[in-house]
Formats: C-alpha cells, structure tokens, sequence
C-alpha cells in the first residue's frame, strides 16, 4: 500500500470516527432534553400535588379553626345562659322566700329556764317600745306578742329596696306550754336594754298523804 492510499484509509477511519461522534453526541443531546423534559414535567406535577395538597390542608385548618370557633362561641353563650338562669331561679327563690316571710306570724327569740318556784323567760325585742309588747296568759300556757318596725317605711315615698332581710319585723309572736300550772297573776314583766324579762310563779298542787281503808 502507498502512502497516497493509507492516508486516505485513517482521513476515512477519522471522519467515520467523527460522524459517529457526532451522532453520539445527538444521541446524547436528545436524551438529555428528553431528561429535562421529563424532569420538568415531574416538577410542574409535584408542584401542583403539593399546591393542591397545601390547599387542602388549609382547607381543613379553616375549618377546624371554624368549628372551634363556634364551639367557644356556643360554650361561651352556654356558660352565660347558664349562669342568668341560675340567677333568675335564684332571685324568683329570693322574692318567694320573701314574699312567705312577709305573709307568715314569725316567731319571737327567747331563752326559757326554771326552777322549783317560777318560770324565767327572756324574750328579743330590740327595737319594739314597750307599748307594742302584748302578754296573756293562761293556766299553763302564756303568749307573747311584739310589733317589730319596718326597716324602710313602706308607706313613704322612698325608692330604697331592701337587699338582705334577716331581723324580723311585722307582727311576732311566742306561744309557750308549761307543764305545770302557772300563777298568771302574780307574773312580773320588766324590760331593760331590749329584752324582756319575765318570772313566771309556778301553783304548786297541795299534796295529801293517802291512808289505808
């Protein structure tokens, strides 16, 4: 073989060489868009699952947070309803419990002792003069009655509401049993610093000492 002929076999060994290359390098290069392509494609797709998904959630936070709200909410108004209620009830008990305190005789305090000669009472009546105090008795029984002052005058113009009732006023009375036989006229009835005091004499039965038949 001449030289002439095997330079011209490696300048076609090269350009064969070269065109493969070349179609390599196609090869390679479509491929690789192809990758882009592909990989573009995946993240436009997870990006809008992930858009999607984001949308979702806070879908369900809205309306959890919607739901909470209106949970508080109607606690809320059921904790105040609850309570108004209460206090409603509470003030209808108030002015029934006075309203039957007005409408009823209360009872008068007193401390009662006694020993083998009289009875001893002392009876509460501070504030009552002692023109407003009535006393009877009988033969074992003796009752006492006592006219107590309104704290507000109801019968005057006066726009003061009584918020707490605990002394007695209106009529009071006390009607006492005994189990012996009393001498109601010889009873003494004094009244000294708002009480009234009474010594109450006992009718001792005369006894009789019985004899055999």
């Amino acid at each position: 073989m001449s030289e002439k002929d095997t330079i011209e076999v490696e300048t076609s060994a090269k350009e064969k060489i070269s065109d493969k290359k070349d179609k390599l390098d196609e090869k390679i290069e479509t491929g690789q868009e192809k990758v882009n392509k592909a990989i573009e494609k995946g993240k436009d797709k997870l990006d809008e699952k992930i858009e999607t998904g984001q949308e979702k959630v806070n879908e369900k936070i809205d309306s959890g947070k919607n739901i909470t709200d209106r949970v508080a909410s109607d606690f809320s108004k059921s904790v105040d309803g609850f309570f108004d209620g209460v206090r409603q009830v509470q003030e209808k008990v108030n002015n029934k419990v006075n309203d039957y305190r007005n409408s009823i005789v209360e009872n008068l305090d007193i401390n009662l002792a006694e020993d083998e000669e009289n009875y001893y009472i002392q009876v509460a009546t501070a504030g009552v003069a002692k023109e407003n105090i009535e006393i009877e008795a009988g033969d074992y029984e003796i009752s006492i009655v006592a006219e107590f002052p309104s704290f507000i005058d109801e019968n005057e113009d006066n726009d003061a509401e009584l918020i707490v009732y605990e002394l007695k006023r209106g009529t009071c009375v006390k009607n006492i049993n005994f189990l012996n036989q009393i001498d109601m006229n010889n009873i003494t009835a004094t009244y000294d610093n708002g009480l009234t005091n009474l010594v109450i004499p006992k009718i001792k039965a005369p006894k009789q000492k019985v004899t055999f038949e």
